[in-house]
């Protein structure tokens, strides 16, 4: 598989992993002053073992995609300008 499209599928995932936070706190969950974590114990009828598994696997893949780019070489290495 390409690299490039493998990078890009995992953005997609990060995104959509994003979006289930995003709707897991609008459905009443609440951030923990004290830990800044999650939690959808009080005011929320959505599971709470699900919203700390969702962050960890964003992170863990913005992680993998950045471990990828480094041993392409594609955060130092300049971009070159294609022109027609």
């Amino acid at each position: 598989m390409n690299t490039n499209l493998f990078q890009t599928l995992m953005t997609v995932v990060m995104l959509i992993l994003s979006g289930i936070t995003g709707l897991l706190i609008k459905m009443g969950c609440t951030e923990n002053v004290v830990t800044g974590a999650i939690d959808c114990s009080v005011a929320s009828g959505a599971p709470t073992w699900l919203t700390p598994y969702l962050g960890m696997a964003a992170f863990g893949i913005g992680i993998l995609k950045m471990v990828i780019a480094f041993f392409e070489g594609k955060l130092t290495k300049p971009t070159v300008a294609v022109d027609k």
